[in-house]
């Protein structure tokens, strides 16, 4: 049976929910949290001399081989968190830029279809609007909606027809505030 691949972070939530609704299903599935790749999670690749490719991912709880991969979910890539390892920054920011760079091309190397090709979720994975625009022409209803930087225009918005609605405050590109005390929002 082929395993779905989600690519995601420590912090989504939505992965989360999306994960227990997998299990519900009995879908094979393994979560790659990629803030902790090479912290809690390893890589191997192997080519041979006519081209053949091996690769594995190695998580805590055991291995998952390229070829067992159906398909890849590109949730929400997040950077890898860069090991205490290197004094030096320059040393430091070189493996980091060496650890993104092996991360993002073993995903290339994975022959299974991605829902959310990287190429397009890195131009619209912030634009609430165009991902609210094409949830409509398929068919989902959206709440109207306002992106403003004018305080008159928000005002107005929030008082058009006369009508007594709850109004949602969203950012554009992170949903989530983490305040002082550590309390998120």
């Amino acid at each position: 049976m082929s395993t779905i691949l989600i690519l995601t972070h420590s912090e989504d939530d939505t992965a989360s929910m999306v994960i227990e609704h997998l299990k519900r299903m009995k879908v094979s599935h393994k979560r790659f949290n990629t803030d902790q790749f090479q912290k809690s999670v390893g890589l191997s690749i192997n080519l041979d001399s006519r081209g053949g490719l091996q690769g594995r991912y190695h998580f805590p709880d055991g291995d998952i081989d390229f070829r067992e991969i159906g398909i890849i979910w590109n949730r929400r890539v997040k950077e890898p968190v860069p090991q205490e390892t290197f004094n030096d920054p320059g040393v430091r920011d070189w493996a980091m830029q060496e650890t993104k760079h092996a991360l993002y091309n073993s995903f290339t190397l994975i022959n299974a279809p991605i829902v959310n090709p990287f190429e397009n979720n890195e131009r619209i994975k912030f634009n609430k609007l165009i991902q609210m625009k094409r949830a409509s022409e398929v068919g989902f209803e959206v709440p109207r909606t306002c992106l403003t930087n004018r305080p008159e225009t928000a005002l107005d918005f929030c008082t058009l027809n006369g009508q007594d609605e709850m109004i949602i405050l969203k950012k554009i590109r992170k949903g989530l505030v983490t305040l002082k005390n550590g309390r998120r929002l």
